[in-house]
């Protein structure tokens, strides 16, 4: 069984909430999550999924699994 590393916790209403650190096999739904945040105007072809490997895109993702969340 792996370990979790719980970083906080916390209930809204019923529901209960925990961050933690994330996992490397989960990185690529940061990948699609910056992906689709990117602002396609519509009618337009789609962007290419390469547009996040950019200097200008990839900074937000690049080692983020090695950074530290702050929760303030």
């Amino acid at each position: 069984m792996c370990k979790i590393n719980i970083i906080g916790e916390f209930k809204i209403d019923k529901l209960q909430y925990i961050i933690r650190d994330i996992k490397q096999k989960e990185l690529y739904i940061l990948k699609k999550m910056l992906y689709e945040a990117i602002y396609q105007s519509v009618g337009s072809e789609p962007l290419s999924m390469d547009v996040i490997e950019t200097p200008e895109i990839s900074v937000y993702i690049d080692n983020f699994s090695k950074k530290k969340m702050i929760i303030v």
